[in-house]
């Protein structure tokens, strides 16, 4: 799980913010905390006048308003009751248990996750600090979640996701599912799943998926600050819809890292060459043999590393 917190002065502007999500059916109110009605049949003005009577009782603090979102590993299936216990547990954690709060289900990313809105501003007018909160208070109360819940530890989520071979990706047609959503599914399992050593490659496994990874043009802002676009592609290659922003969505690559994936797999490829050609084959290893400790299905492949030690022997003799 990761919990990220934001501060700011604006309530109307964070409850907006959900309300206009609930209103494209990208989100919804699944809970109400602090309220003296139902959350099904709070109006936006209850919602809103709950929290800015308590911003108001201090008039001197203008960072008013607390904008939270919990977000859980792409593996998990958490049902709005369990959801609701998350984020009541969190809450009182952190220090906000006795405070009131709006919790909204997001369906608009590619792994789940939900976003309270709260204010700082206690009854008695008293701020609660929000100096630090994320490493004092958040960090632990996360990982204690984490434990208690059973979810996917966020400093542990490399080792759950090699070991989840579930997974079944399948190639998004745009208008059909949500595309953040399919964008990350894909990215993510391709980044986890294949090897590839440039760019092109890289697009050549997410077109089959009918995803494109795009660096824009040479004098856009995102090329030089190493940036990449994902556009859904229909069948043509062509660009469809709107792009989404590598930054934009949890745990996806961005150039920067798609690059180290790239790195490494440019080392694996070099070092792989390197036992074919240096170690084994120049000294005198049958090249079937060879074959079956680079895991390859045809002879042919390993003949490719056969050629090079070939051309290198030739390239001394001619000396």
């Amino acid at each position: 799980m990761v919990a990220k917190i934001k501060s700011g002065k604006s309530l109307i502007g964070a409850l907006n913010y959900n309300e206009n999500k609930v209103k494209a059916g990208k989100a919804k109110l699944i809970a109400a905390s602090g309220y003296m009605k139902s959350h099904e049949i709070l109006s936006f003005y209850d919602k809103l006048f709950r929290l800015t009577d308590l911003a108001g009782r201090n008039q001197r603090t203008r960072t008013n308003t607390v904008h939270l979102s919990l977000n859980f590993d792409v593996t998990e299936n958490l049902s709005n009751e369990l959801l609701v216990k998350i984020a009541d547990e969190y809450m009182e954690k952190i220090g906000f248990g006795h405070q009131p709060y709006l919790i909204y289900n997001h369906f608009d990313a590619g792994h789940p996750h939900i976003h309270l809105v709260t204010t700082n501003i206690e009854a008695d007018g008293k701020r609660i600090s929000l100096h630090n909160i994320g490493e004092i208070v958040s960090d632990p109360a996360r990982k204690a979640i984490e434990i208690d819940f059973g979810l996917v530890r966020a400093s542990n989520k490399g080792t759950k996701h090699d070991l989840d071979e579930n997974i079944v990706i399948q190639p998004i047609e745009y208008g059909q599912t949500d595309t953040k959503r399919g964008i990350t599914n894909i990215v993510n399992a391709v980044a986890k799943g294949y090897k590839f050593t440039s760019l092109p490659e890289f697009n050549a496994i997410l077109s089959q998926f009918n995803v494109m990874a795009d660096k824009g043009k040479k004098e856009s802002v995102m090329f030089k600050k190493g940036g990449l676009h994902y556009w859904v592609i229909d069948k043509n290659g062509k660009k469809t819809g709107v792009p989404i922003k590598a930054s934009s969505i949890y745990n996806t690559p961005t150039l920067l890292t798609a690059k180290v994936c790239l790195a490494k797999s440019k080392r694996l490829d070099i070092a792989r060459r390197t036992f074919a050609t240096t170690i084994t084959l120049t000294n005198g290893v049958p090249i079937e043999t060879v074959s079956k400790l680079l895991g390859h299905t045809k002879l042919t492949t390993t003949l490719i590393y056969a050629k090079v030690v070939e051309s290198k022997w030739l390239t001394i003799w001619q000396r």
